[in-house]
């Protein structure tokens, strides 16, 4: 067990050889079969925001030979681009818990700003018994917002924000399977502190919860329910946050009547504003039509409020249907939603999305 956990090994055949002249005495041999310690790998993809993007992803599992993992990513879009660097300890902490290092530098096109990140995390992951794990970091972040759309404070534009501080999450994961999941569920608790006493230029709480279930129905069929809050409360004097610190809904991972970013507040120029608490909910049943072939109807449910814990705010609604090809990484999505609702930042009633992997 210890030897496959490594992920070096791909065959693991222990067997006794007697040893001569001893009726009580046997050694025990183990034969093991190394995996090819090195990959590479290249993806292309297409998605309703980013349009064309694509990435590398270098990967060494036996790190100077001790078993350690580097990955080292460099990926690429129309709205888009990032490089970091991860390694993984398996070992010094113990059996079940890994050490985590992060950094990465990277820059993307917001629907109402631009987002350039320098971030660097010390993380470990901890295996609890049953389906429960959990993962605990420090994480120091420097965020810069350019081109904003909209009115805001001339000097969140100007200053180079830092977030540092403690962040923690809980998961329990009862899924079948995580990509394609048919029965099961998975709940997320987290909560983070932003502080200057930990480094940080702003002061927050960061509380998450999400949970969503899965239950097989007869004829190949599943019901879904998905729910996603998080709120950031802030600790000083400040009346919101900055821009690239606020929160978005809308687009392929939520409420997918709108595109990317556009329910909630709204700018004087149009443009998405953001808020300090998000909540989405949904409802989806997927059946299966042929093969790998799958369709789905879905109801989504968004609030994106500029005040924190709170939920004031207008709602937001989408309604649609999909067509999913099922692959070993998730499913293709194609899916056409409509809005019956308010607009906000949007100006159709109908979007039409690609994407890979479920909403929940």
């Amino acid at each position: 067990d210890e030897l496959y956990r490594t992920g070096l090994f791909g065959a693991v055949r222990p067997r006794l050889r007697p040893v001569e002249g001893r009726d009580d005495l046997a050694d025990l041999e183990v034969g093991v079969r190394e995996l090819e310690s090195r990959s590479l790998g290249v993806e292309v993809g297409w998605g309703s925001y980013e349009m064309l993007r694509g990435g590398i992803h270098a990967e060494d599992r036996n790190l100077l030979g001790y078993g350690r993992r580097l990955l080292i990513d460099v990926g690429a879009s129309m709205k888009s681009w990032d490089v970091g660097a991860t390694i993984l300890d398996p070992w010094i902490l113990g059996r079940n818990d890994i050490l985590e290092l992060t950094g990465g530098f990277g820059f993307r096109e917001e629907p109402s700003f631009d987002r350039r990140t320098l971030a660097f995390e010390l993380a470990v992951r901890h295996k609890f018994p049953g389906p429960y794990r959990g993962r605990l970091s420090y994480l120091y972040k420097d965020e810069k917002a350019t081109n904003i759309f909209g009115v805001i404070d001339p000097i969140d534009e100007r200053t180079l924000t830092t977030t540092a501080g403690i962040y923690g999450v809980l998961i329990r994961d009862t899924r079948d399977n995580p990509l394609i999941p048919t029965s099961g569920s998975i709940t997320t608790l987290g909560l983070g502190w932003s502080s200057d006493a930990l480094g940080a230029t702003l002061n927050f709480i960061e509380a998450k919860f999400g949970a969503a279930t899965h239950f097989k129905l007869p004829n190949d069929s599943v019901i879904a329910f998905g729910v996603d809050f998080i709120s950031k409360p802030i600790l000083d004097d400040r009346q919101t946050l900055p821009i690239q610190e606020r929160l978005f809904l809308g687009g392929p991972s939520n409420v997918r009547s709108f595109r990317q970013d556009r329910l909630g507040p709204v700018a004087p120029t149009g443009d998405p504003a953001g808020g300090l608490t998000s909540l989405y909910a949904g409802i989806e049943w997927r059946q299966r039509v042929w093969q790998q072939f799958h369709t789905s109807l879905f109801a989504d449910f968004g609030i994106e409020d500029p005040q924190a814990l709170s939920f004031s705010f207008e709602p937001g609604y989408g309604f649609g249907l999909g067509l999913h090809y099922y692959l070993p990484i998730g499913p293709i999505r194609v899916e056409v939603a409509y809005n019956p609702g308010p607009l906000f930042a949007e100006k159709r009633r109908w979007a039409l999305l690609l994407a890979i992997g479920f909403v929940f």
